[in-house]
């Protein structure tokens, strides 16, 4: 998992995840929306829209990162259109990474953290260590969070991007 082609269809896949999850709390929960939206698993973590925001945002920012572009911060959304509108967002702007085949990874990401910290990691541990834990640390809250509120779903919904290796043995 070296290469921007290695790691775009980690971000683009699980982003596809939790856009059918959100739809199918959308079909389920459609006069629960407002509430749902604002759910949150214990009163000291972030509801639902912030997950879906930070999860988009972890992905956004490898993709600006690597087309060296601005690291911008989303909002939560105000609702689930726009929730599954940004997750769209952030699955069009990894397809410009596949577009620009010819990027390569930096080798460097300072990343500016609250109380003037930093962390000065390389271009692997970027990825590796901040990145992708928090992104899917915000796709298993969203996920947990559906889950609590009643929104069938199951593990078969939260692994759908195996889907097309699943085969009937003879």
């Amino acid at each position: 998992m070296n290469t921007i082609q290695d790691i775009t269809p980690i971000f683009k896949t699980r982003l596809q995840t939790l856009h059918q999850l959100l739809l199918t709390a959308q079909t389920q929960k459609e006069t629960l929306m407002p509430e749902l939206m604002a759910s949150r698993i214990i009163e000291d973590m972030h509801p639902l829209a912030t997950q879906v925001a930070f999860a988009c945002n972890q992905a956004n920012h490898f993709a600006q990162w690597c087309l060296d572009q601005d690291i911008t911060m989303l909002e939560p959304p105000a609702d689930i259109a726009e929730a599954l509108a940004m997750i769209k967002h952030s699955i069009n702007l990894l397809a410009e990474l596949d577009s620009t085949p010819d990027l390569v990874l930096k080798a460097h990401k300072d990343i500016a953290l609250p109380n003037n910290m930093h962390l000065s990691l390389s271009g692997t541990e970027y990825i590796q260590d901040w990145l992708m834990p928090n992104f899917y640390f915000h796709i298993v809250t969203a996920y947990n969070i559906l889950r609590m509120q009643g929104v069938n779903i199951g593990k078969q919904d939260y692994m759908m991007h195996l889907a097309s290796h699943f085969q009937q043995k003879p």
